[in-house]
């Protein structure tokens, strides 16, 4: 069992991805010994991907600071190829970067010793849907109404992935004013029925007084994905497969 995580100084100083190792999912699990991407200061959010294939893929966060056609500078998403699954190829690509101005984290932002208007998407989870990948990501800033969970989509994992210049907000779950604040980090799972699927996120509460994982129906039409969340009221659990 292989454990993705990151660990070492403060954000934007030697934070990084590492991995551990366990015979058992409840461990005890051993690091490795290195950091899986060393020549990045700053790297989260790892997502280990299987396609059908057989060949694995590893999403993560990591930092950009150039601005390039119409992208913005702040923290995106890359993906490369895992060998072993304790190792990357060397064929990192970008998935998404910034784009949209819904995506702002902070204005003039001190962060690697000089001032940015940051901005931000994170917390990567692939999907494939009907031949296409579909990347699910979070943006904004979570204390702001804009936060919330998006996607780009791609005919391959390692992209290219399109992206969305004219969205003025995320497509699946934002902020619900002083009901639901930063639903992000999202991951999908399917129902007892073996039919309905859901999209699981952590959101705060609107007095901050906990984050909490919580979850919502996602449905696929014509346009793509959707998901009626955030939602605070209970919710009808469908029956088992037969």
């Amino acid at each position: 069992y292989y454990m993705y995580y990151s660990a070492g100084g403060e954000e934007g100083q030697g934070h990084q991805l590492r991995v551990a190792t366990a015979p058992h999912p409840a461990g005890p699990f051993e690091d490795l010994g290195f950091v899986l991407t060393p020549d990045d200061p700053f790297t989260i959010d790892a997502h280990p991907f299987r396609d059908e294939d057989g060949v694995w893929y590893l999403f993560y966060s990591r930092d950009y600071l150039d601005s390039a056609e119409g992208q913005r500078v702040g923290t995106g998403i890359v993906v490369d190829r895992l060998v072993g699954m304790t190792s990357l190829a060397g064929e990192r690509r970008t998935v998404v970067r910034p784009h949209a101005d819904w995506q702002l984290y902070e204005r003039q932002r001190l962060w690697y010793g000089q001032v940015w208007d940051w901005y931000t998407v994170e917390g990567a989870f692939v999907r494939k849907h009907d031949g296409r990948y579909y990347c699910f990501y979070s943006g904004g800033a979570w204390r702001e109404p804009n936060y919330g969970v998006s996607y780009v989509v791609a005919d391959h994992p390692m992209g290219p992935y399109e992206l969305d210049f004219e969205a003025v907000g995320p497509k699946i779950l934002r902020t619900d004013p002083g009901k639901v604040i930063g639903p992000g980090h999202a991951s999908f799972v399917l129902g007892p029925d073996g039919a309905q699927e859901y999209i699981v996120y952590h959101a705060w509460d609107p007095e901050h007084t906990g984050r909490t994982m919580r979850m919502d129906p996602l449905a696929w039409g014509a346009d793509g994905p959707w998901s009626p969340g955030p939602t605070v009221a209970p919710q009808r659990t469908p029956g088992r497969q037969t």
